[in-house]
């Protein structure tokens, strides 16, 4: 490679980052180390020491069988206080951060949303990721996603799907053998011609759900749906064991015409939600957490996710919105203000309309847009002065503009 081409590849990849790090921001997900030096702040403040435990991988759980980067995100969250405390933390880090991280995936860029067990957090996260890859130049992708359900589903589809590979024992090669008798969602991964053969005969986690799971997928595709973003279900596709429950995803280039012919050549980002990875890992309850990880092919040894710079303003505007008609209109909402540059706070992970109203009047945020069932039905946001409580309807479409002269005058 020439220096010019070097160089060229440089500014590329800091441009990328600094591009991708900010949709990032813009979707509420804020850099580990801010989130972790606010928290450290506040107990200081308030002159309290949570019950803080260190948290350790058990021995009984091999590195195949956990994803280092959502070990990592849950370790923070628990070892800074958040989960004492019962906040919820969306934050970004890079694979730098990481001493475990795995080097076949070489580097890329995580963001994690922990203490949300809504739905709404794997459009966010499915929809921030897709966003931060067209930066890149990815504007054909597609997103593949199954379900593995709660623990009882794991469990009933364990012991049927164990059987069946039982049954197929003297079909299955040497090294296939040995993950049947501790990595079973190992084993259906494997790349070994006889192995997918049978995978795609063997049971389906998605067979085995429960009411909740099933509910909480359908209303992750009803999101994907509506934000018109391409997906097909993958019954095969599971993740690592011990890390992931309910959803799974990758995000794969290419045209979901040819989503048959996925692998990871094609692979952009992967990641799910691991709602009961903290009871494994030794703690008394769950913390409900999706995250994703954006892979940076092609980075160089020395990357690094830069210091982010900090905003030279607060946002003024807060959205608030109730139900689940309003969730889906504020994600459209939420990127038509990224594109036109208007910066904005808000919670799609809280429901309570009283707990997003106290939130922006700590923040002190001096205007709200508000989306509930019947703005949602007629495609429209209220628009509230918190000084004087004065309030206007805007259509979603001249949203945009009239916030720009809200916010000049």
């Amino acid at each position: 490679m020439s220096t010019r081409d070097r160089v060229e590849r440089k500014h590329a990849t800091k441009q990328f980052l600094k591009d991708s790090l900010s949709i990032a921001r813009f979707y509420g997900f804020d850099p580990l180390s801010h989130a972790l030096a606010e928290q450290k702040t506040l107990l200081r403040k308030a002159r309290r020491k949570p019950q803080i435990r260190s948290l350790k991988l058990p021995k009984y759980i091999r590195p195949t069988q956990i994803d280092p980067t959502r070990f990592h995100a849950l370790k923070c969250y628990i070892e800074n206080g958040f989960h004492d405390a019962g906040e919820q933390m969306f934050v970004y880090h890079g694979s730098h951060d990481i001493p475990f991280a795995r080097p076949s995936h070489g580097h890329y860029i995580a963001i994690d949303a922990v203490a949300t067990s809504k739905s709404i957090a794997e459009a966010m996260i499915i929809q921030t990721a897709l966003t931060m890859l067209k930066t890149l130049g990815h504007t054909d992708c597609y997103v593949e996603i199954n379900s593995v359900g709660d623990s009882d589903s794991q469990s009933r589809f364990t012991r049927d799907c164990t059987a069946y590979y039982r049954k197929k024992i003297s079909e299955l090669p040497p090294i296939a053998r040995e993950l049947l008798k501790n990595d079973l969602y190992g084993l259906m991964c494997h790349s070994d011609e006889k192995c997918k053969e049978l995978a795609c005969e063997a049971p389906k986690p998605i067979g085995f759900l429960t009411e909740q799971s099933r509910a909480h997928f359908t209303e992750v595709l009803e999101y994907l749906e509506h934000l018109s973003i391409p997906y097909r279900i993958n019954t095969t596709l599971t993740g690592p064991r011990e890390a992931y429950s309910k959803t799974v995803f990758e995000i794969h280039e290419g045209s979901i015409d040819t989503a048959d012919q996925a692998s990871r050549e094609t692979l952009l980002a992967y990641g799910g939600r691991y709602d009961e990875l903290a009871r494994k890992l030794g703690l008394r309850k769950n913390i409900p957490a999706i995250g994703a990880s954006i892979l940076l092919g092609g980075m160089p040894t020395s990357f690094k996710v830069p210091a982010p710079v900090r905003r030279s303003q607060r946002p003024q505007v807060f959205l608030i919105q109730v139900g689940f008609s309003a969730k889906l209109l504020s994600l459209h909402v939420i990127e038509d203000l990224r594109k036109q540059n208007i910066h904005i706070y808000q919670s799609l992970a809280k429901d309570k309309l009283s707990s997003q109203i106290q939130l922006a009047e700590k923040l002190s945020i001096p205007y709200t847009l508000i989306i509930g069932q019947k703005e949602a039905n007629e495609r429209s946001v209220i628009v509230r002065n918190m000084e004087n409580r004065s309030q206007d309807t805007i259509p979603v479409s001249q949203l945009g503009p009239f916030l720009k002269n809200l916010i000049r005058a």
